[in-house]
């Protein structure tokens, strides 16, 4: 079976890369540059390396795309969709699985060459866009999510992502070695209040307590302006100024390796659920921080198989229970220590890179049966 993936990277990611990217001669370098640097739990085994059953697209870098077709001699207004049309005709694949199914239109999916039998995305959020209701199979770890996809019409199956590979780099960094004693990164705005209100009242009683935090918040666009000018005492520029609490462990937003190393020398990472999920958990942060072998202490709610409370990681009911769950934990280092550990063990047993394939292999086979039958 020969798989098309079309992988993500986020645009302050890629505009970091951008002046190394612009000495890659060819597209196939281009992709295994960010292939590198990107958080790879969503990306199948066979897209991961030299298997010719798998290719790889991140359709995010245009040059990546122009570096392809000007290999093949297409013609320089040959738009970005044309261009990775022949790239899924050129590998011949039989499934296209995209990680962002909000990003491909209805047209697009309505033209895909006919090697490929089946279409698949990924769709952790809501329903946006004219594609979605196009592919043959919509997938995410969250059952209430696909649950209520399902109410509006798209077929949803189940998906997990793998352990965060790209953790392997940095490896199991002993809790005493650690260089951080708290660490989140994540959105910071007015639209993310119970988010806010968390993060608040930790950096407030991270001053206090005189334990290290690290907060790579991603703020809105007008953040520098209502910190930096007298422009943030009026609104709208007030609703954004952050505390000075916060703003003296906030740091710039980090990608990639440089975030897997920071989540690699952490020693609790803190994460909150985002809302349209309801009591589901399992967010991207859940693997990448029992992944790299810091303590996660994250909200209640219903986790994928293998996380345990207390076992694999640490939960909170609200604000007060977080801040009284990171100071404990932080007192009693050989007991986080051993949470840390077993969620370490835990990811990388249930969740391998081999397991998410052989998954995705049987969703596949599924698929095909139910479109026999109905055919």
């Amino acid at each position: 079976m020969k798989v098309f993936q079309v992988a993500n990277i986020y645009p302050a990611h890629l505009a970091r890369l951008g002046p190394a990217l612009s000495q890659c001669d060819g597209a196939d370098a281009a992709t295994a540059m960010i292939l590198a640097d990107v958080p790879q739990a969503q990306i199948l085994a066979p897209c991961i390396g030299d298997n010719p059953d798998g290719q790889l697209c991140f359709p995010q870098h245009q040059d990546g795309l122009r570096l392809w077709a000007l290999s093949r001699g297409m013609p320089q207004d040959t738009s970005a969709d044309d261009i990775l049309l022949a790239q899924i005709e050129e590998h011949g694949a039989d499934v296209f699985y995209s990680t962002n199914a909000t990003r491909h239109s209805k047209i697009f999916l309505g033209r895909m060459p006919g090697c490929v039998r089946l279409k698949i995305g990924w769709l952790g959020s809501e329903i946006v866009g004219t594609g979605v209701h196009h592919f043959d199979a919509i997938v995410s770890n969250f059952p209430t999510l696909n649950a209520n996809h399902a109410k509006a019409g798209l077929r949803t199956y189940y998906l997990s992502p793998s352990y965060e590979t790209q953790t392997d780099v940095t490896g199991y960094v002993p809790w005493p070695e650690r260089r951080c004693d708290l660490f989140f990164a994540g959105t910071y705005s007015r639209h993310h209040q119970k988010r806010a209100r968390l993060i608040e009242d930790v950096s407030r009683t991270a001053a206090n307590q005189s334990f290290s935090a690290d907060f790579r918040l991603l703020n809105s666009r007008h953040t520098r302006l209502a910190e930096t000018t007298p422009l943030g005492l009026f609104p709208p520029f007030s609703k954004v100024r952050r505390p000075l609490s916060v703003r003296r462990f906030a740091k710039p937003p980090t990608f990639g390796r440089d975030m897997f190393d920071l989540l690699g020398n952490a020693r609790i990472v803190l994460n909150m659920a985002i809302d349209i999920a309801g009591r589901d958990r399992g967010n991207m942060r859940c693997f990448e921080t029992l992944s790299a072998g810091a303590l996660m202490i994250s909200d209640e709610g219903d986790y994928p198989d293998g996380f345990v409370d207390g076992e694999t990681h640490v939960t909170y009911r609200d604000t007060d229970g977080a801040l009284a769950r990171v100071q404990h934990y932080l007192n009693k280092p050989e007991k986080a220590a051993t949470i840390a550990r077993a969620g370490w063990d835990m990811i990388r047993q249930r969740y391998s890179k081999a397991r998410q394939w052989q998954d995705f292999v049987t969703l596949v086979g599924s698929l095909g049966s139910v479109r026999g039958k109905s055919s």
